[in-house]
């Protein structure tokens, strides 16, 4: 509408221009360029009007031919117009604002002020004001003061205590939705929109409605889904969620008619209109009708979910589903096609990785296959809700094999290397705990262990000396001992340990040269029955000694991390299924 009043005025103003120019080209007026209008307005200290002109981008024409009178507001007049506007400064108000009032202080004619009369004068705006003489000259009401008659090359300036306004006038939007969101107090929404790098979209033409959630409904959203800040929601959840919010085309409150509209987010939002403005249920408040220069801003009193991300809310994803830190928890979740089982499971404890963890882990859940990534996800879940003050020795998750806690006095840890960094967050149906490292289920036995760590070539000593205990003449087979439940604790020397063996002894060329007795009892000294990780070290030895199965008691120096005083343990918590091995750097000899 204003866009059209414009054009009117400007075609207005240019008929005006031409007739009065015709005019003066009879009257041979002299045209004294260096004292036109503008000129006087500066040399008379009407600033602000100057200031508005030029913003408008009036000055050209208040330059030109004329003959114009101008009722000037003076300074104190803009001062006071501001504040009734309740705005602090011309930039608050539109240029096509200011075209509107400005014009409207302008005759297209040189009327001075003895020829003043009483009655009706069309503006240049194409409305009419009222010119009194009574008790001095008065515009609207507003009264021509000193100083009046200022001449001009093209017409003459009346200074007046007060800005005209149009009947019917109404301030136009200068900011667009985002700067109207945050000029007008929506933090959360504005803090929200930045976040989800929706400010470039939002600023675009348009236009816009946008339903504004108030900071109590952002407040109310974070509570409900467990987090902190917007800041912790991850991005793409809410982009979502404020996509949601945002309808195309500009709809006043008085246009809103019942029943399901499209939102930029695809799905559609609910509309009612029974007892006020309902959005998906959520009441339209005061303030609405907040216009911008590219849409209106309705404000609600609560945030609208898409039923997809509300499927999350107040089930056991929920914890991982809305913080930045698992999101690569819930891509994995996906990619496996878990998320309906674990969302309609009774009772559930889900061990949840970081993002951190999952890059640390090296895991590729791109090139894995779903059927790889949901053996993992799964090797992280237990079918039953427990707490940390609930959690036994083992815990055998949906994937098949255990789990195993180390619950000490300086932590808990399962598989004696993943920590757990939070416990107890209960939600939906279950319970999450976070830890620091993905978990990943056992290759096999300590046989099996061996073998893959051989096949890599460090092992290949230790996993020959285990074949040769399986063989024809050996008291005892270690390799089925060792692919037996178990569970034991093996500490395992690397080749170049074995070399150091060998070289103990002047007629041990090979493993073949050591007698087979001899072999099985120095294989036995490095396995402690029971699984013992890392962490559990302290717990298990008596004066710094544990029983080998051999027999004889290996003595630890955990400060230092040797066994013996000089084998160094230089790995650890390899995980296996009936067991866990740790590497040492030299070979125990029985004493």
């Amino acid at each position: 509408m204003k866009t059209k009043i414009l054009l009117s005025l400007l075609l207005l103003f240019s008929v005006s221009f031409f007739m009065v120019s015709c005019d003066d080209d009879d009257d041979g007026m002299n045209d004294d360029s260096s004292n036109n209008i503008v000129a006087v307005l500066q040399a008379n200290d009407f600033n602000i009007l100057a200031a508005a002109a030029t913003q408008a981008g009036l000055i050209e024409t208040l330059q030109g031919d004329g003959p114009f009178t101008v009722f000037a507001p003076t300074d104190a007049a803009f001062v006071q117009l501001l504040a009734d506007l309740g705005v602090d400064g011309l930039g608050d108000i539109s240029n096509l604002d200011l075209v509107e009032i400005l014009t409207y202080h302008v005759v297209a004619a040189e009327v001075f002020s003895a020829d003043v009369t009483d009655g009706d004068v069309t503006t240049v705006n194409g409305a009419d004001i009222t010119l009194a003489t009574t008790d001095g000259i008065t515009v609207n009401g507003a009264s021509v003061v000193s100083p009046f008659d200022l001449d001009a090359s093209n017409g003459v300036v009346h200074s007046i205590d007060k800005v005209l306004i149009p009947d019917g006038f109404e301030l136009s939007p200068t900011k667009d939705i985002v700067e109207t969101a945050v000029a007008s107090g929506y933090s959360s929404l504005a803090a929200a929109l930045t976040r989800a790098d929706l400010i470039s979209a939002l600023e675009a033409d348009g236009p816009f409605t946008v339903f504004a959630p108030t900071d109590e409904a952002f407040a109310s959203l974070l509570t409900t889904i467990g987090q902190e800040s917007i800041d912790d929601v991850p991005v793409d959840v809410l982009t979502e969620i404020l996509k949601y919010h945002v309808v195309s085309g500009s709809v006043p409150s008085s246009a809103v008619t019942a029943g399901n509209v499209a939102t930029l987010q695809g799905d559609e939002i609910t509309l009612a209109t029974e007892g006020g403005i309902t959005v998906n249920g959520a009441k339209v408040i005061s303030p609405f009708d907040v216009e911008s220069t590219n849409g209106i801003i309705h404000t609600i009193d609560a945030v609208l979910v898409p039923e997809d991300i509300l499927a999350f809310v107040g089930t056991i994803l929920e914890p991982a589903y809305f913080n930045k830190n698992f999101t690569t928890l819930i891509t994995a979740a996906v990619k496996a096609d878990l998320v309906t089982t674990l969302l309609d499971a009774e009772a559930l404890t889900i061990f949840a990785p970081t993002n951190d963890a999952f890059t640390a882990s090296g895991i590729d859940l791109d090139a894995a296959t779903s059927d790889e990534v949901a053996e993992i996800l799964k090797y992280h879940v237990v079918g039953d809700k427990l707490l940390s003050s609930q959690l036994s020795a083992s815990e055998t998750t949906l994937q098949g094999d255990d789990i195993f806690f180390s619950l000490l006095d300086d932590g808990n840890y399962i598989n004696g290397s993943s920590e757990i960094t939070t416990v107890d967050v209960e939600s939906g149906t279950g319970v999450v705990h976070v830890i620091d490292d993905v978990l990943e289920p056992a290759a096999g036995t300590i046989v099996d262990v061996t073998s893959a760590l051989a096949d890599d070539g460090s092992f290949t000593s230790l996993l020959a000396a285990l074949t040769r205990t399986a063989g024809d003449g050996s008291p005892e087979d270690l390799v089925a001992v060792l692919n037996a439940t178990g569970p034991y604790t093996v500490f395992a020397p690397t080749d170049a340990a074995f070399t150091g063996l060998l070289n103990s002894n002047e007629s041990w060329n090979t493993l073949n040269d050591i007698p087979i007795a001899t072999l099985v009892d120095v294989l036995k000294y490095h396995v402690v029955s029971g699984r013992v990780y890392d962490v559990d070290l302290a717990g298990a030895l008596t004066a710094n000694k544990v029983a080998s199965v051999e027999g004889t008691d290996l003595t630890f120096d955990l400060a230092e991390l040797t066994i013996n005083t000089s084998a160094n343990i230089t790995g650890t918590n390899v995980h296996a299924t009936n067991g866990v091995i740790h590497v040492i750097d030299e070979v125990l000899l029985v004493p």
